[in-house]
Order: C-alpha cells, then sequence, then structure tokens
C-alpha cells in the first residue's frame, strides 16, 4: 500500500514538474518575444529619429544658404544683421543635429568646425553692423565663398536622402562611415573672432631672450620650492618646457623663462566659500606668489573654492584701470594657504604694452546711460575684451536689481553698451553669467 502511494506520488511530482518547465517556458519564450519585440522598436525609433535628423540637416544647410543670399541682396543694415543672426541660429542648430548622426565625429570634424565657424563669423559681422561699422571687400568675397559651401553641403544633402545614403544607422546598429571624398572642400575664414583660421596661423609669442633646460629649471625650483625632473617639450604660441615633480607638473616659457602654469594637489578637501579673514589670507597668499612669479600690480576679479583649493582669478591693473585680457589664475591649498597652482597663458599671450586711450565719457555721463532701475554699487574703469583682436575701454559699473547684481560696460568713447553680466555667489564663490 505505501509502495502505490509512494508511486503515485512521484507521479504527481513528474507531471507537476513537467507542468511547471512547460509553464517557466511559456512564459520565458514570451518574454524573448517581447524582449525582441521592443529591441525592434527600438532599432525602428532610433533609425527614424536619425532619419529626422538627417532630414532636418539638410534643412538647416537650406536655412543658411538662404540667409546667406538674403545678406547679398540687402541694402539696409537692419535686414542684414537680422540674416546674420538668421545664419547663427541655423549654425548652431546645424552643429548640435551633426553631433547626432550615427557615424563617426572624426569623419566630419572639418565640416563641423566650418559651420561652426560660420556661425561665429555671422555674429561678429552682426556685431559689427549693430555697432555702426560695415562690411568690407574681403567680408564680401568670404560671404560668396560661405554660400558656395552651404550650397553644395545642401545639394549633398538633399541627394544622400534621396538616394538613401545619409546616415540614418541599421537594423543591427552598424555605424556609417563616409569617405573624405564625399564632403566639399571648406573654404577657411579669417575674420576678427575666436574661431577664425587666422588664429591657427598665430605666431610664437616673443617674451624675452631663449633660456636653455637647466636655466628653466632653477627658475621653477626658485619659484616653487620643490625639485623638478625634464619631461619634455612643448609646442605652439607658447612653447615651453615640461618638467615633473612627485604629485606636481609645471611648464616654464623657452622665451623668456616665464611660469606658464604649475599644479599639484591640496592636502585638504575643505569646501565652501571662507570667511572674510581666511579669503583676505588667500588673496594674500596668491598676490605674493605672482608678484613673484612676475605677474605685479594684479587685482582678484573672481574666486571659486572647490576640491579643497581656492582658485583666485587675477587681472592686472595699469594706472588704475583693469586689463581683462591680462588675466592670471592661482591655486591656493586651503590646508597650509601655499600656492599649488598657477594658469598664466592667457596672461602671456596679451600682456604685452598698450597705448590706452583716455575716457571721452565722464564717469556721470556713463551712469545716465544705463537703466534707472539699477542701483550702483561701484564703478571703475577697465580694458575689455570686446573681440579676439579689439579691446575697449568702458567703466564697469557693478549695480544690483532686486535680489540680483550685474556689471554693466559702456563704452567710455562712444557710450556703447558692450556687455551685461550678471553676478552669481554661492558655496562655491562667484562667478559671471
Amino acid at each position: 500500500m505505501k509502495k502505490n502511494v509512494l508511486i503515485r506520488s512521484a507521479a504527481f511530482l513528474a507531471v507537476f514538474a513537467l507542468a511547471a518547465a512547460i509553464v517557466w517556458g511559456l512564459r520565458e519564450h514570451a518574454r524573448a518575444e517581447r524582449s525582441e519585440a521592443l529591441a525592434d522598436e527600438y532599432v525602428l525609433a532610433t533609425v527614424s529619429a536619425c532619419a529626422r535628423c538627417g532630414e532636418e540637416l539638410a534643412a538647416k544647410t537650406r536655412e543658411m544658404s538662404l540667409g546667406l543670399e538674403k545678406l547679398r541682396v540687402s541694402g539696409s543694415k537692419t535686414r542684414r544683421v537680422l540674416a546674420l543672426e538668421d545664419i547663427v541660429r541655423s549654425s548652431a542648430e546645424a552643429v548640435g543635429l551633426m553631433t547626432r548622426l550615427p557615424c563617426s565625429q572624426v569623419d566630419i570634424m572639418e565640416l563641423e568646425a566650418f559651420v561652426t565657424r560660420a556661425g561665429d563669423y555671422a555674429r561678429t559681422l552682426s556685431k559689427r553692423l549693430l555697432a555702426g561699422g560695415d562690411t568690407d571687400e574681403t567680408d564680401e568675397a568670404q560671404l560668396e565663398s560661405m554660400l558656395s559651401a552651404c550650397r553644395s553641403l545642401a545639394e549633398l544633402a538633399a541627394a544622400k536622402l534621396e538616394n538613401g545614403s545619409m546616415p540614418t544607422g541599421t537594423e543591427d546598429m552598424d555605424y556609417y562611415e563616409p569617405t573624405e571624398a564625399e564632403y566639399p572642400e571648406m573654404p577657411r575664414l579669417v575674420y576678427d573672432g575666436e574661431l577664425s583660421s587666422g588664429a591657427e596661423d598665430a605666431p610664437e609669442v616673443f617674451l624675452g631672450d631663449e633660456v636653455g633646460e637647466g636655466e628653466a629649471q632653477l627658475i621653477v625650483e626658485k619659484l616653487i620650492g620643490r625639485k623638478f625632473t625634464l619631461a619634455g617639450k612643448t609646442s605652439g604660441r607658447l612653447p615651453a618646457y615640461v618638467f615633473d615633480s612627485e604629485g606636481a607638473e609645471a611648464l616654464v616659457t623657452v622665451s623668456g623663462g616665464r611660469l606658464l602654469s604649475f599644479m599639484a594637489e591640496p592636502s585638504s578637501n575643505k569646501e565652501g566659500a571662507p570667511e572674510e579673514g581666511e579669503y583676505q589670507n588667500l588673496v594674500s597668499a596668491a598676490k605674493a606668489f605672482l608678484e613673484k612669479a612676475g605677474y605685479p600690480d594684479t587685482e582678484p576679479v573672481a574666486s571659486e573654492f572647490t576640491g579643497g583649493s581656492a582658485v583666485l582669478t587675477f587681472v592686472s591693473r595699469r594706472g588704475g584701470i583693469l586689463i581683462y585680457n591680462d588675466a592670471v589664475k592661482v591655486w591656493i591649498d586651503r590646508g597650509t594657504g601655499s600656492p599649488i597652482g598657477l594658469d598664466a597663458e592667457q596672461y602671456l599671450l596679451h600682456g604685452s604694452e598698450r597705448n590706452i586711450p583716455g575716457a571721452k565719457l565722464t564717469r556721470e555721463e556713463a551712469l545716465e546711460l544705463i537703466s534707472d532701475r539699477l542701483a550702483v554699487k561701484k564703478v571703475r574703469l577697465a580694458l575689455l575684451p570686446v573681440s579676439p583682436s579689439r579691446e575697449a575701454l568702458c567703466y564697469e559699473i557693478r549695480a544690483a536689481l532686486e535680489d540680483s547684481e550685474y556689471l554693466v560696460y559702456i563704452n567710455a568713447e562712444n557710450g556703447g553698451e558692450e556687455l551685461i553680466l550678471k553676478l552669481t555667489e554661492d558655496g562655491m564663490g562667484i562667478r559671471t553669467e
């Protein structure tokens, strides 16, 4: 009797196990089908999104061509500014679309650089027209080159959409890899702007007599107070010797033997804005280091407190005028109060002697040109970089509206409003937006 019960129990368990296995198998099969369906939907959605991206990119290149065509036939400065701003907007949107195409960004780097530069050039011309200037023969020739290139790109994009070769991804998510020959040659745009092709041809900066490796090593060791070993040499506009120490790196320029940069690790992880007393000590330590490194008569204009360091930005001051292009950053260890970093590249690239024009507007005349809603807190003269090759003497007016503070820059020669920056202060420091 007991044997029969055991047999029946075993049979029951076998049937139950078989049924459970069948149910599990059906569930897993259904789950696999759902996963496959979701994968197919994902691929389809991705391909569709890439297809729309390609269509929008083609549209943006056509918009850039249209803006350039309107620009060449317009005799009104107002209309020309509007056309240029349309080109700026279309350029920015086109660059954003390029980054979403499923192809190697290395392959389209030159194309992306041209479209970005075209937008920057249009913005530069727009600002010039708004300031009362005009375009010249060189500008008109470059605008024609831009138009020709944009037309070619628009035609190429249209052809790719028609024959299905626009990169849109495939079911197995292979990446499309275009060849260099697919894109027309992009023109070089040389103008007064940060992204100008001419910036690539800028000569080396002369800072003084050339120093050798040994002399450069003595300079960096004396300034920083630790032993360094030569690790290499950089090229570019500021060729420099590279020196290594334990946990630190420093660069000394070949021309003039100036400390170009230096960075070491902080000893603490102190965060947050310091009290006034600590802040003044940090500024004093930074200024003393700058004086020692050959960057005298500076004034702090910005600060950041993070990662155990105080990052203080200084600009040079000449005759009571702040020179914003002559900027240098200093890192101070908040644990020891000692300098642990320096970045003087901008100072060395721009810090030449200048003939600063006298202000034609008085302080009172400048104040009359700002909004009467602002409560003025401080006014001083500053030489402001309004383009990579042009500076303007301005009244820097620090003023408040409700709970916000701003820096308003009024051109001291013609009264134009050059720039408005909003000051933001939090636990990390003070920054401008």
